[in-house]
C-alpha cells in the first residue's frame, strides 16, 4: 500500500517517462508534489524502490526505471495528481516567460 505522496510521485514519474522519454530531476518531481525541499523527495524515491514500485541505476543521473505501478487507483487520486501536474506546468510556464522577459530586457 502506497501512501498518498508516493503514488503522485510513482504516477508522475510515469508520466514524465512516457511524455519525454527521461524521468524528472528532483527539482521538477519537489515542485510537482508541493514539496519544500529535495530531501522529501530522495526519502519518497527511497521508500518506492524499497516497495519494488521502482529502480535506480546507479552511476547516471535521473535513472529512474519503473518496475509496476499501483493496481488500484480511485477518480479522486487521479484528480489529485493531474491537479498537481497542471499546477507544475503552470509554474513551469511562468518561469519560462520570465526567462524570455528578462532575455528582451537585457537586449
Amino acid at each position: 500500500m502506497l501512501t498518498p505522496k508516493q503514488k503522485k510521485l510513482l504516477v508522475f514519474i510515469n508520466m514524465r517517462l512516457q511524455n519525454y522519454g527521461i524521468p524528472p530531476s528532483f527539482d521538477e518531481m519537489k515542485d510537482a508534489l508541493n514539496l519544500k525541499s529535495k530531501s522529501g523527495i530522495h526519502r519518497l524515491i527511497t521508500s518506492l524502490q524499497e516497495r519494488g514500485y521502482i529502480r535506480r541505476i546507479p552511476h547516471r543521473a535521473r535513472a529512474l526505471e519503473i518496475l509496476k505501478l499501483p493496481e488500484s487507483k480511485s477518480d479522486t487520486d487521479d484528480l489529485n495528481i493531474q491537479d498537481s501536474l497542471n499546477c507544475y506546468n503552470i509554474k513551469k510556464n511562468k518561469s519560462h516567460q520570465l526567462l524570455q522577459s528578462l532575455m528582451i530586457v537585457q537586449l
